[in-house]
Parts: structure tokens; C-alpha cells; sequence
């Protein structure tokens, strides 16, 4: 019941931030081009200039807390002139968390924030505009799992130390 009410939310939450991002479509893209809410072209991320994680999220049903950029709409935020969208989830067991992307590229283990994480990157599907970064980390009991999905071509990955270092177990 739980997995499913999380897909549904992550469905709801893409669709939302697909549909604020014009993809939609008004008919007014080219071909090839894709629009982004600031209007810029996702190939022109790492224009923006990285941002702070300083306003505090707190996920109570999860008893995680993490900070993400003080514009931030939910879950989803623009770092770096990249469209950002984070999904978290805690698991009782290692299977969803750990074995969903695997296959997907070497973990590696970052201590960042007093924690030890299991850190993966890749970019889904071979998609050049899509970099997805899996952070995984077993902690009282349970597996919790973070997608950081990245909608563009280039991103700064000391953004994304930037927000492991903010996490926070609570209870």
C-alpha cells in the first residue's frame, strides 16, 4: 500500500513539474527544443549560478529532514539553471532501495553530514538531459533511498554533497 501511494505521488509530482515546465505543449516548441519554467533551454544549465540549501524540508511519515533552495515548490527546484526533482522513500528491506538501479552504474560510499551513504550517478535511459543521482543509506532499522533526478545536460555535483550534507534522521 505504501509503494503504491508513493508512486502515485511521484506520478503526480512529475506530471506537475512536467506540465509547469511546458511540456504540456502549447504547439510554440521546435522540434528538439525543450522548455524549461525560466524559459531557458535545458542545455543552458550550469548557466545559473549553484544555490544554498538553507529552507528546512521535514518528510514526518519518512522521519527524514534535508534542506533544499529557499525557491523551492515541495520537492522540486531549479539549482544551477537545472531543473531538480527529488523522491525519497524508506524501506523495510534492502530490495526496492538498493537492487532498483544497481545496474546502473558503481556505488560508491560518501560520508557527508556525519552519515555514510551509498552514492550512484548515471544519466537514465542513455538520456544526455536527465542525470539521475541515487543516495542510499540503512539507518535505524531502515532503508531509505533519494532519487535526485537533474533535468539537464550539465550540474555540478558538489550541489548534491551540498544537499546530502543538510539530511537529518528524525523521529
Amino acid at each position: 500500500m505504501k509503494k503504491t501511494l508513493c508512486c502515485i505521488f511521484a506520478a503526480v509530482l512529475l506530471a506537475a513539474f512536467l506540465a509547469g515546465c511546458g511540456a504540456g505543449g502549447s504547439g510554440s516548441e521546435t522540434p528538439g527544443s525543450a522548455s524549461v519554467g525560466s524559459g531557458e533551454s535545458q542545455t543552458d544549465a550550469g548557466k545559473g549560478g549553484a544555490k544554498e540549501f538553507t529552507a528546512p524540508v521535514r518528510l514526518e511519515t519518512e522521519y527524514v529532514e534535508f534542506c533544499l533552495p529557499e525557491d523551492h515548490d515541495g520537492v522540486s527546484f531549479t539549482d544551477m539553471g537545472a531543473n531538480c526533482v527529488l523522491m525519497i522513500d524508506r524501506y523495510g528491506n534492502d530490495v526496492a532501495a538498493y537492487h532498483e538501479y544497481d545496474r546502473y552504474g558503481e556505488i560508491q560510499k560518501k560520508t557527508v553530514g556525519g552519515y555514510t551513504f551509498d552514492y550512484q550517478k548515471f544519466n537514465y535511459m542513455d538520456l544526455p538531459n536527465w542525470r539521475i543521482y541515487v543516495i542510499r543509506i540503512f539507518h535505524n532499522g531502515d532503508y531509505y533511498r533519494f532519487l535526485y533526478n537533474v533535468y539537464a545536460t550539465e550540474y555540478d555535483d558538489a550541489q548534491v554533497e551540498k544537499f546530502m550534507g543538510t539530511i537529518r534522521f528524525v523521529s
